[in-house]
């Protein structure tokens, strides 16, 4: 789908278990070349080069795939993309570990499915830090932004020109299911995206496409909602500490009991009580 001139989102649709479906957005950025924000799990090249195709180009057009962070639904396709189009891989040094070497990924982080989502490791070419700001053609400049929380090591890619965000997962979608490794990363990059002024579009992996005058609502959802899982976890924490049962009571009382079954959903709220 066609978001604004130059900017095309592709959505990829797939199951972590038989009952777990999930979904990831991932964005084309068209300029002389092509440059992609993430590369959805394993076999998603079939559905961009599908795309591609449309638009009369091919996977042999990218020249670069800018990884936000390291799931499985983010890199699981980077390494055939890379392969077919001789494309550079830019990613976060902070999660370099876990994109080159998906073996110690699984180790530290068994997901259900994980090599059916991701099944190679790929080499990166250009790793990232906080403020870095990459040229891709005299009017195409990244910057980069540390929105860590959702993982060790996330990063958001600030089209400049266009004032165009791409958050990849730093932003948790109030509807869906909010998944962090730590709570208060998570709150600072939120305020941190919050104060980015004149956004003209954030584009989220797993949620839609917000416009200027949406932007800062949904992040004030967000910290919202983040603020109620911390405080629920707070709460109960005085009470017991069997964390079976904070995590029953927390997706009870905040009406999410159909994540229940959810692994990385547990891990998230339990990270809570590490909060002071």
């Amino acid at each position: 789908m066609k978001i604004c001139d130059n900017v095309h989102q592709i959505r990829i649709d797939f199951n972590v278990t038989e009952d777990i479906k999930r979904y990831v957005y991932i964005y084309i950025i068209e300029g002389k070349h092509l440059y992609l924000i993430d590369s959805g799990v394993s076999g998603s090249e079939r559905i961009i080069e599908d795309y591609l195709h449309d638009m009369n180009k091919s996977i042999r057009d990218i020249k670069g795939v800018f990884l936000t962070h390291s799931h499985p639904d983010h890199i699981g396709s980077a390494g055939k993309i890379k392969s077919i189009s001789k494309s550079n891989i830019y990613a976060p040094y902070d999660e370099k570990d876990w994109i080159e070497d998906i073996h110690k990924q699984f180790k530290e982080r068994p997901i259900p499915n994980f090599y059916g989502l991701l099944n190679e490791s790929v080499k990166i070419d250009e790793y990232l830090k906080k403020d870095d700001i990459i040229t891709l053609q005299e009017d195409i400049h990244l910057r980069v932004i540390d929105t860590s929380g959702h993982s060790k090591g996330s990063l958001s890619y600030l089209w400049m020109e266009r004032n165009i965000l791409f958050t990849g997962d730093a932003v948790p979608a109030t509807e869906d299911i909010s998944i962090f490794v730590d709570f208060k990363k998570s709150m600072d990059t939120l305020e941190r995206l919050k104060s980015i002024d004149d956004i003209n579009f954030c584009l989220p992996a797993w949620d839609r496409a917000y416009k200027k005058n949406e932007y800062k609502n949904v992040i004030n959802s967000s910290i919202r909602l983040l603020n109620k899982i911390n405080n629920e976890v707070r709460c109960l924490k005085g009470k017991t500490n069997d964390k079976d049962e904070i995590f029953e009571n927390v997706c009870d009382n905040l009406n999410m009991s159909s994540f229940k079954n959810n692994p990385l959903f547990k891990k998230s709220v339990l990270s809570c009580m590490n909060e002071e």
